[in-house]
């Protein structure tokens, strides 16, 4: 306890023991604490772009001061904010560590002064990820294959994608790209799919496509042209009519469209006796000395058959240069000339 002369009233629940003196707590003459700051920074780990905000808690502040003054500073970014609170703006940042400072006073004494310190990270941008597919994945020589990529980007960044192939021709429009497999050779064909972020960050992945080799070339078939009538004429022993004309000339034309192929003409003799198995002859051979004499046809290329089968009297087919006749109209034998002797073979009189 403590005396102390006063003039008026003191308040503040002090006891007086005299009218001149009074009891005063030793407390009220002890030294005020100094100013204290602590700050913490949330989140504390970012990426570029996101806020950051720092809280502050100031203690043994005269709240009756009106002169309390603070300042906020860091060490990258912009930061702005009130007494207890700020938000820094990590826009541009590189990845690293930052700090961020208030300043808080009330008045020019040091112990009326308090800073406080804040940490934050700031993390690199992590990079996308890619997904590539093929549409085949098997194929031809010649086929185009469509190739489809999906990018991803964990923090949502716009993606840029590319593509590149081991062989053959790509192009690209967004994540699509369309691969030319012509003049491939058979084997693996590779094709990286490529996605890049605004960051340039980048991500890449590989599909595989299978190229084999081209199916051989079918194996040419005979081909059945028309049917050569021989009907028999009043006063002509063996005559052919417009009709077997007819398609003597169909035969002619496919020979001649078709250089390297041969024409067969197939006589029918199930029904016939041995006389008519000769008049059979006779009409091969008419129907031969037509192409050649008329149609200006090598007598090399056309072959004459007989066929004991049931059929029309005389069937012509085009057989072309890697056919097999015998393989796909089984059952012929070559026509035996000798039944008709050369001299007296007929001459093709075509009827008018």
């Amino acid at each position: 306890m403590k005396r102390i002369q006063w003039r008026g009233h003191l308040g503040l629940g002090i006891a007086c023991i005299a009218m001149t003196t009074c009891a005063i707590p030793a407390t009220m003459f002890a030294a005020s604490k100094p100013v204290a700051n602590s700050c913490a920074a949330s989140p504390a780990s970012v990426y570029p772009g996101d806020p950051v905000t720092v809280t502050c808690s100031a203690l043994n502040l005269n709240r009756k001061k009106k002169h309390i003054t603070f300042s906020w500073s860091a060490t990258g970014g912009s930061v702005s904010g009130t007494l207890a609170t700020a938000t820094v703006n990590t826009a541009g940042l590189a990845a690293g560590t930052y700090t961020v400072t208030e300043n808080i006073s009330e008045g020019k004494k040091l112990t009326q002064s308090a800073d406080a310190n804040a940490s934050f990270a700031v993390k690199d941008f992590d990079p996308p990820s890619v997904a590539c597919s093929a549409s085949p994945t098997s194929v031809q020589a010649g086929t185009a294959v469509t190739i489809l990529a999906h990018g991803s980007s964990p923090q949502h960044r716009s993606l840029r994608y590319s593509f590149v192939a081991s062989s053959g021709q790509i192009a690209s429009k967004g994540n699509r790209a369309m691969l030319d497999t012509e003049g491939i050779a058979p084997g693996f064909v590779t094709v990286s799919c490529n996605v890049t972020d605004d960051q340039g960050h980048k991500g890449t992945t590989v599909t595989a496509i299978v190229v084999n080799s081209p199916p051989p070339p079918p194996v040419p078939k005979t081909v059945a042209l028309c049917v050569i009538p021989f009907p028999m004429e009043p006063g002509s022993r063996v005559l052919f009519g417009k009709d077997a004309k007819t398609c003597l000339d169909i035969v002619a034309v496919n020979l001649q469209r078709h250089s390297d192929a041969e024409a067969v003409l197939v006589m029918s003799t199930a029904s016939e006796s041995r006389n008519g198995k000769k008049r059979v002859t006779e009409r091969a051979v008419l129907a031969r000395n037509y192409l050649v004499e008329q149609k200006k046809i090598d007598s090399s290329r056309i072959d004459l058959r007989t066929s004991t089968a049931p059929g029309p009297a005389m069937q012509s087919y085009l057989v072309p240069a890697d056919a097999s006749f015998d393989t796909d109209q089984p059952g012929t034998t070559e026509l035996d000339l000798n039944l008709i002797p050369t001299q007296k073979t007929h001459r093709a009189k075509a009827s008018r």
